[in-house]
């Protein structure tokens, strides 16, 4: 995919699950994150932008789940 096709699915996204699916798609048409997507999606603050939608942000979050 190319940049402009990756920021246009991107800014399309209007729910969180959607954005996750959307990177999905993304990961498996580039085999993985593109080079460009830090520079395109996170430092461009496209995805600071979008996720606005749904209340989030575009910081990593790392969730722990313990099991017993």
């Amino acid at each position: 995919m190319e940049p402009e096709e990756v920021k246009s699915l991107m800014e399309g996204s209007q729910t969180e699950d959607e954005w996750n699916a959307n990177c999905t798609r993304v990961k498996e048409l580039c085999d993985g994150y593109p080079s460009f997507w830090f520079k395109e999606i996170v430092q461009s603050g496209l995805a600071k932008r979008v996720s606005a939608r749904w209340a989030g942000d575009a910081q990593i979050h790392i969730q722990i789940v313990t099991t017993k």
